[in-house]
């Protein structure tokens, strides 16, 4: 961008508080220097330089921030939820429980209704105790994941329980398994 005698480039402004004064002309950036291809430098034999080059470069506008969607929400949990829970109803009417394919449907919806019920509920028990700032900010994570390790624990031993293989001592070991793996995913914290 030249700058002519009637038209003067603005420097560049970093505004730390919204209600700065602001510059009459729009901010631009400096143009990136332009590239040459390798192949073509080398079959001329010459050197391009950024000066030989004239680039008009568009004025830049102001990027405001993009409003970021956020899915994992307790409306879109509780949603997933009941949608969760009116398939596994519908499955356990309108399927055949001896049909293998039926099973794995019940297993998968009930792991998923247990989940998406659990994790908004372990999220606002641990805001209710929780004084630290930095601890809700990555509560949200920590809430899906003991969700998830106790929809995993019950739909486990229920399948355990239907293949007649579940007694006390195997859901002791099973409770043992996921405390031992809480606590070192903890402890990396």
């Amino acid at each position: 961008m030249t700058a002519t005698s009637t038209q003067r480039a603005e420097p560049l402004v970093i505004r730390k508080r919204r209600s700065a004064p602001r510059p009459e002309a729009p901010l631009s950036a400096p143009p990136d220097p332009p590239r040459a291809s390798t192949r073509i430098a080398r079959a001329a034999r010459t050197v391009v330089r950024p000066s030989d080059v004239v680039v008009s470069v568009p004025r830049a506008s102001r990027r405001l921030r993009r409003h970021r969607v956020k899915l994992w929400t307790t409306v879109n949990q509780t949603v997933a939820a009941v949608m969760c829970w009116c398939g596994l109803a519908g499955i356990i009417y309108a399927l055949d429980p001896t049909d293998p394919t039926a099973r794995l449907a019940f297993f998968a919806a009930l792991a998923a209704a247990i989940f998406f019920t659990l994790s908004p509920i372990i999220r606002a028990v641990s805001l209710q105790f929780s004084n630290s700032r930095l601890y809700q900010e990555g509560l949200g994570f920590q809430a899906a994941r003991q969700a998830l390790m106790i929809s995993a624990f019950v739909t486990v031993n229920l399948f355990l329980q239907m293949n007649r293989a579940w007694n006390g001592l195997m859901a002791l070991l099973l409770l043992g398994a996921f405390a031992v793996i809480e606590i070192v995913l903890l402890a990396r914290r």
